[in-house]
């Protein structure tokens, strides 16, 4: 992954430390990536599967590493619940951006932003026994900055695109309950539209089929609403 280098980890300025609960709320909407520390409010989302433990109380993450190992927490939990296809929006932190656009460098940079978060995350995961193994890291889509790091037990793609979902099917394999854990990280596509980014007969029922056997455990972004900047 030489094409795309690390960055420096910066932390997520000015977000106010609320105190929050992880709940499943549905499937929201994903709009953007960007993190524009304003005026804020706070909302954090995990997994079904949390219904069935015993509900934590959270602060909202002061900086990426904070994010990451929030994250982590949501994937174990749900791993221990059985929820064998996973879905997460990281808030990223900014990197380079500037008084008019926070991603100057697009995708590319958000990717360098995400990586280190990644990272982590998969460490941590590789910490339990049922998914320790080699992971190997490749580009899919050096343009979109599709990130895969795949193994026997444990597969995750970063910035996933309608382009690359059927590369992510095969390396996730057909079966849920196969025990390998599959993780979708900051997908690319926006749900709900006429004109969907998955096309339309066959290829379309395909996507939908294999992604709705994924379940979104942690969910941490920024949504502007009636001016206000949203977490």
């Amino acid at each position: 992954m030489h094409a795309l280098e690390r960055p420096v980890r910066q932390a997520i300025p000015n977000c106010k430390a609320l105190h929050t609960s992880f709940a499943f709320l549905g499937h929201p909407p994903r709009t953007s990536r960007r993190c524009n520390p304003r005026k804020r409010h706070s909302a954090v989302q995990s997994t079904q599967a949390d219904t069935e433990l015993e509900q934590p109380t959270h602060r909202i993450p002061q900086d990426a590493d904070s994010v990451a190992q929030q994250a982590l927490a949501a994937c174990q939990r749900a791993f221990k619940a059985g929820v064998r296809r996973q879905q997460l929006e990281l808030l990223l932190p900014l990197i380079g951006a500037t008084d008019i656009d926070d991603w100057p460098g697009g995708v590319r940079q958000q990717f360098k932003a995400v990586l280190p978060m990644v990272e982590s995350i998969l460490q941590g995961l590789k910490g339990t026994p049922e998914l320790q193994g080699p992971l190997q890291a490749s580009i899919w889509d050096q343009g979109d900055a599709v990130g895969a790091w795949l193994g026997d037990k444990l597969v995750a793609v970063v910035f996933p695109t309608p382009e690359t979902l059927p590369q992510a099917t095969q390396a996730a394999g057909v079966d849920a309950a196969e025990g390998k854990l599959a993780l979708l990280i900051n997908p690319q596509w926006q749900p709900g539209q006429v004109i969907s980014d998955f096309g339309f007969g066959a290829k379309r029922r395909d996507c939908e089929k294999f992604l709705g056997a994924f379940q979104d455990v942690y969910y941490l972004k920024q949504q502007r609403i009636s001016g206000d900047e949203i977490l």
